[in-house]
């Protein structure tokens, strides 16, 4: 026994607590224990010294597993040349049940010496169940140092405990030594890896061996990165590629069952893996509908291809595999029979979408390109107003801009107000990209790499991207729309250029995309379908990216046409323009609060409830007016039917302002007032084109069961009440404690409150039925035994609140 390992090893007990707890005075019973087994002890020389923490999900180990696990885990990780006979050799060393003797042959690239390494490994399952395992060099007689090879000497001891029913915790201290004449930073370069790589091991190991019968949902996910991990490096070359593929599926239970039922797993998988662009954007052309038992190995090679293109063409990598499934009927039967398909599917999604060129990349460069392109066209006519002495057209966009930066730290703010740790530096990175302009492109990263809301912030991902989206059109865009127009309308005929043109195009695009993007992103995100089914869905399953195509030429065309309509009657007459655009918010008030719909559904008491609609309500009408959205077609914003006649309106407003323009502008300007005929032929073209394109998006993009969202009366309180009149199961009917009770406490209090009395009991032992749901709702609608048991946890969320 080395005193360097001894000494390594009390530390790390000494430091860490749980370990102190357990083993605080045994390490030199469990070292000694060790060193009796071994036949023999070399020197080592000084070498890197190596401390991880790592969580190694859905693993429960026993008895039998700890002893393959802890011979088997380096045998799939590096390769060796150890014979069954040398094994059976290697096996007459073992002292008890409780070790394993076995050794290893590393080839190493030139110009280094190949690495032998004998080990020993001793483990000891504990009172409380947690296994304490130590692995260390040993010499054997059988095996004596070869020429031309040099003996390793490593030394692991690690702690597996049990956190769940399947999930083990996996905590390490390792030291590596490759020995020879060779410098420490090489030694550290190769060995390190290999240690942070344990964790992964373990994980593969159970994967590796866990009957297909117990394999479920979360097993599928560790399945998916475990795959994409081990063959991510062979993507380029096919044929190590199919190789490692074939490895992996023999070498895992659960794959290779499912192989020999279905033939074509293999191919499948191996082309989903490789994620080649260019085949998949040719083979997603070609419908495969062949189903379960009939599919081919070449039609599952161009299912397998087609999953580049629609990684591509979604949101996020959920989104895509939903898509995926839905597409081909052989893989939705696939994952109707295996539960851990989809979310294997999703996993492997994930990875590609985060680590290959395109996919979120592309996204995300979509987001920054328009935002950047729009900065940079706003600083070119900034510079112009200057030089053409338009001042105060300068002032007013710079003035914009800044407003909308403000908000954006403004958000930031709200949204990092609870962070314990790094708000300082999360805060520093907001606000470079506000400043770079950079944001919406970080946004659409986070939300297409599926970036998990971080504990304290306010808003998951998705929801600070709308936020920001909806403050940079209110703040900006659209502002900056109607600036840019009015100062073409008021210059000379000789000062109006291209270049002014162009610079209008990008903004209108700008807030088309962000109006497409909120609907977009709301509409197929994975969670709002399940728990809104009747009203999140308009997005086929096919064919997504012709939907947002679609619908992004439908949102800038509003956005043109509405800007150009507030721009002709601002230069007509300023004074219309206010009264007009009072009138227009009063009379969607006057809508709101006859239909009893203004407070939003947000679960708040009254006072806060009302100062948050009346904020939100005026974002919601200011978004719509210059985007068209359809997101804010359901109830819960603006209801299909005034949704559907404000953006016919929006056409008949412009052809109003058209008229007015050319009757009674003054003329006095001489050549700056535009010629009448060219003004009713672009608004003509206007008014024709988003017709067309809004008749195409509504009869051939909106899936037909939800085209009666764009024109539905249905108001927020239908919408807040069917949570619980039309929930298909108790957790979708518990979503109504979600939406604000002043919308459907006076209606359906007392059948919630009967509900809720009668079957608490029932929901206990639920797997959604945590804590969070239970705080949501409110006291009297609690069972009087259930509540006095929740009295610590009640309180303490009402104090909070």
């Amino acid at each position: 026994m080395t005193p360097g390992f001894v000494a390594d090893l009390v530390e790390a007990i000494r430091k860490n607590k749980a370990w102190k707890k357990e083993f605080l005075g045994r390490e030199e019973e469990l070292l000694c224990a060790a060193a009796s087994m071994m036949l023999g002890q070399k020197e080592r020389a000084d070498g890197g010294r190596l401390s991880i923490s790592a969580a190694a999900a859905h693993t429960t180990p026993f008895a039998s597993d700890v002893v393959s696990m802890t011979s088997s885990v380096e045998r799939y990780q590096l390769p060796q040349t150890i014979s069954p006979e040398e094994r059976a050799l290697l096996d007459k060393g073992h002292q008890n049940d409780h070790s394993v003797v076995y050794k290893m042959h590393i080839p190493t690239p030139y110009p280094l010496e190949d690495r032998d390494w004998v080990g020993i490994t001793l483990w000891e399952q504990m009172e409380n169940g947690n296994y304490f395992v130590v692995q260390m060099s040993t010499m054997h007689p059988e095996f004596p140092p070869a020429d031309g090879v040099v003996q390793m000497d490593t030394t692991r001891a690690f702690v597996i405990r049990q956190v769940g029913p399947r999930c083990s915790s996996v905590e390490i201290v390792a030291h590596t030594d490759m020995s020879g004449a060779i410098p420490s930073w090489v030694n550290t370069h190769f060995t390190v890896p290999i240690m942070k790589s344990t964790p992964i091991s373990i994980k593969q190991y159970f994967a590796f061996v866990r009957p297909a019968a117990d394999f479920d949902e979360g097993d599928g996910v560790e399945l998916g990165r475990l795959l994409f991990y081990r063959l991510s490096k062979a993507r380029k070359n096919a044929d190590e590629l199919r190789e490692e593929l074939n490895t992996f599926i023999e070498r895992t239970t659960v794959l290779r069952e499912c192989a020999s039922k279905y033939r074509f797993l293999d191919e499948l998988l191996f082309h989903i893996i490789r994620n080649r662009q260019r085949a998949g954007a040719v083979q997603a052309n070609f419908a495969v509908d062949t189903g379960l038992a009939f599919i081919t190995s070449n039609e599952a090679g161009r299912i397998g291809k087609s999953l580049a293109m629609m990684l591509m063409t979604n949101t996020t990598s959920g989104v895509a595999a939903e898509e995926y499934i839905f597409k081909y009927p052989a893989l939705e039967e696939l994952a109707a029979e295996l539960r851990w398909f989809k979310p294997m599917l999703g996993a492997i999604a994930e990875q590609l979408m985060s680590n290959v060129l395109y996919g979120v990349k592309a996204r995300a460069a979509l987001g920054a390109v328009v935002s950047t392109s729009d900065m940079v066209s706003d600083s070119v006519i900034i510079a112009d107003y200057f030089r053409t002495d338009r001042t105060s057209f300068a002032h007013a966009l710079l003035a914009m801009i800044g407003t909308n930066m403000l908000c954006q730290l403004a958000i930031t703010s709200v949204q990092t107000y609870g962070l314990k740790e790094g708000r300082a530096k999360k805060i520093a990175l907001e606000a470079a990209a506000t400043l770079t302009c950079t944001k919406p492109g970080l946004d659409a990263w986070r939300v297409a790499s599926g970036a998990e809301q971080l504990p304290g912030t306010v808003f998951s991902p998705l929801q600070e991207m709308s936020y920001a989206k909806a403050a940079e059109v209110a703040t900006e865009s659209v502002p900056g729309l109607v600036l840019q127009l009015v100062a073409v309308l008021t210059s000379p005929a000789k000062d109006r250029s291209m270049l002014a043109l162009v610079s209008i195009g990008i903004s209108a695009a700008s807030t088309g995309l962000a109006g497409t993007s909120i609907w977009y992103d709301l509409d197929t995100d994975p969670g709002q379908r399940k728990r809104n089914p009747r009203w999140y869905g308009m997005v086929p399953d096919q064919g997504r990216g012709k939907a947002y195509v679609a619908a992004f030429v439908m949102c800038s065309l509003q956005a043109l046409t509405r800007g150009v309509a507030m721009a002709l009657l601002a230069v007509t007459n300023s004074g219309w323009m206010r009264a007009f655009v009072a009138a227009d918010f009063g009379l969607f008030f006057v809508y709101k609060l006859a239909r009893r719909d203004f407070l939003t559904y947000m679960a708040l008491p009254f006072w806060p409830s009302v100062g948050a609609s009346l904020g939100s309500r005026i974002v919601e009408k200011f978004v719509t007016d210059f985007t068209a959205s359809p997101a804010f077609a359901l109830p819960a914003f603006f209801g299909g039917a005034y949704w559907l006649s404000n953006l016919v309106f929006a056409h008949v407003f412009m052809m109003m302002a058209v008229y007015l323009y050319v009757k009674f502008c003054d003329e006095s300007e001489g050549d700056n007032k535009i010629d009448a005929a060219t003004l009713w032929k672009c608004a003509a073209a206007l008014t024709t084109t988003w017709a067309l394109v809004f008749g195409f998006f509504a009869r051939r993009i909106v899936v037909p069961r939800y085209r009666h969202l764009l024109y539905s009366t249905v108001g927020g309180r239908e919408y807040c009440q069917d949570r619980f009149l039309k929930g298909a199961t108790d957790e979708a009917k518990m979503l109504v404690f979600r939406t604000n009770r002043l919308l459907w406490e006076p209606e359906i209090g007392a059948e919630v409150k009967t509900w809720t009395l009668e079957t608490w009991a029932r929901f206990e032992g639920e797997a959604w039925f945590d804590a969070k749901v239970k705080a949501r709702v409110p006291d009297e609608y609690i069972p009087a035994a259930a509540l006095q048991q929740l009295g610590g946890l009640r309180r303490k969320r009402r104090g909070s609140a």
